[in-house]
């Protein structure tokens, strides 16, 4: 888990050509949207890189680098817990304090605990993300619904 922390960012600041070569060696199909949107690219790009020089073999640890931004349906304990830390990490904004509280609190403790969190952070996220206007990546979205057994429209009325 701390490798995955310190190392999921680790190309963020690459330049995108340097990024490109690493994502597009990525060991499966990525989604479109993945390569349509820049700040995506980091998460498989490290993975790469961090396979490719040997440095991480773990198949977990790799899945959880990869998908860190938006998330997948079936992302393991380790993938669910860099998706929601990358999202409520302090200094995000303000509107993750309430999520940092009730994790605090205990209220996400206990059998369930992690699917429960990451989908309330998938459903804030999807908030932040349409209250700005910003486009929705469809993992972030396929994720919550993964998590909860809700649609689109479901959603919008939680």
């Amino acid at each position: 888990g701390r490798l995955a922390g310190l190392a999921h960012d680790l190309c963020k600041e690459m330049p995108a050509n340097e990024q490109e070569a690493l994502y597009k060696r990525y060991p499966m199909e990525l989604p479109t949207y993945l390569y349509a949107e820049r700040r995506f690219r980091h998460g498989p790009a490290a993975a790469v890189f961090l396979a490719e020089k040997g440095i991480v073999g773990d198949p977990a640890v790799l899945e959880a680098i990869a998908w860190h931004t938006t998330g997948k349906p079936g992302l393991g304990p380790l993938g669910l817990v860099l998706y929601v830390a990358d999202k409520i990490e302090p200094g995000r904004g303000r509107w993750r304090d309430e999520t940092r509280e009730r994790i605090e609190r205990g209220q996400y403790d206990g059998p369930g605990g992690l699917e429960r969190l990451a989908a309330d952070v998938a459903a804030l996220t999807l908030d932040y993300i349409t209250e700005n206007g910003w486009p929705i990546a469809p993992g972030t979205l396929i994720l919550y619904n993964a998590l909860t057994g809700k649609n689109l429209r479901t959603w919008q009325e939680h």
